[in-house]
């Protein structure tokens, strides 16, 4: 039986749709190209470094560690430091801090309880 595959668009390659779990192994973008999460990392690196803000992802790693990612978890980068403050509407803001993978320190903002977002802001120099 011939597996399945998809051709990402920006490495220019075919690669194999995942057999198992819930994910086709590809993001779309909004031309409707099919991007491998690989790439999707470069292009998210790539916004990080053009717009100097992106709203990401917060985790807790295996080890209890906070953690900021993409959607597939192709990008992710270590909180090195999280305070907890009030919210006038949520009743709580977790701010977060970490290293982006060029090096450049960030920032986020984690609001609530009913979902994962972090609005991320580079760190003024």
């Amino acid at each position: 039986m011939r597996e399945q595959q998809f051709f990402c668009d920006d490495c220019q390659k075919w690669l194999p749709i995942p057999k198992h779990g819930i994910s086709l192994g590809y993001g779309v973008d909004s031309n409707g190209k099919k991007v491998c999460f690989a790439c999707c990392a470069k292009r998210d690196i790539a916004y990080m470094q053009n717009y100097d803000r992106i709203t990401l992802y917060l985790t807790l790693d295996s080890e209890n560690h906070y953690t900021v990612s993409n959607w597939p978890s192709s990008l992710v980068m270590r909180v090195t430091h999280s305070r907890v403050g009030k919210h006038n509407m949520t009743g709580q803001r977790l701010t977060v801090y970490f290293t982006a993978k060029d090096g450049s320190k960030w920032w986020g903002w984690h609001c609530g309880n009913g979902n994962q977002l972090v609005h991320c802001r580079r760190l003024k120099q």
